[in-house]
């Protein structure tokens, strides 16, 4: 009898998107977006991952990650998971999806956990730990991906906790994402700020990733050292 899976599985809303849709005007930005987080997922494709088995010049873990590696997009939502060993790695993709997706004007909310989860490369998705990230998501409020209990206990037998997550201005464990990011802060604020000047439904969870990214960046970068 099959038994599900030890995963670590993150399960995200994106804020606004089902109002951009009735919004003509906002075409050019929502397929960007979808564009880009179709284009991601297609890296954990099951052709991608077969064509990796014969390629050269590809590392055993790089194969590795991407055969065990599951990624699901359903209107503005997505989930993704891995085993619970590649951790950092769904960290680093949280950190990628937020970025791409706040650079184009939206904004995620969601959960991050470990358990028991069935997820194959169709897109299949079921478990007890998806219920909990589910959850999880329902009561995040703002702009902030929340870590479950089960997740810090993993982490907390780690050393790099502190890479990862942070605790935010209301005093939960949210994923850092700034550990994976490429995005210059700069960049980062002047999309913030105009959203600041323009939104009005919005206007707090802009205003809360406007003082938790500084946070955040700095708590990675002394984490590294520099």
């Amino acid at each position: 009898m099959d038994v599900y899976e030890q995963r670590i599985v993150v399960y995200a809303d994106i804020l606004g998107w089902s109002n951009a849709c009735n919004d003509v005007a906002r075409f050019p930005s929502l397929q960007k977006a979808a564009d880009k987080i179709a284009d991601y997922a297609r890296k954990f494709s099951l052709p991608v991952k077969e064509s990796l088995k014969n390629a050269q010049g590809v590392s055993p873990a790089s194969i590795e990650q991407h055969a065990v590696i599951r990624f699901s997009f359903f209107s503005d939502n997505f989930a993704i998971s891995a085993p619970v060993n590649l951790v950092e790695m769904i960290f680093k993709i949280i950190s990628f999806a937020t970025h791409e997706l706040l650079r184009v004007g939206f904004l995620i909310r969601g959960g991050v956990t470990v358990g028991g989860l069935y997820h194959n490369d169709a897109g299949v998705i079921f478990g007890p730990a998806l219920v909990e990230a589910v959850a999880i998501e329902k009561k995040a409020c703002y702009p902030r991906i929340i870590c479950g209990d089960s997740l810090i206990d993993f982490i907390d037998q780690t050393d790099y906790k502190n890479n990862l997550i942070i605790r935010d201005l209301n005093k939960k464990w949210v994923a850092n994402i700034a550990c994976g990011s490429f995005c210059a802060m700069t960049d980062l604020n002047k999309i913030i700020e105009e959203k600041l000047k323009t939104q009005t439904k919005f206007k707090d969870k802009w205003q809360y990733v406007q003082d938790m990214l500084p946070l955040m960046y700095n708590e990675y970068n002394s984490g590294r050292g520099i």
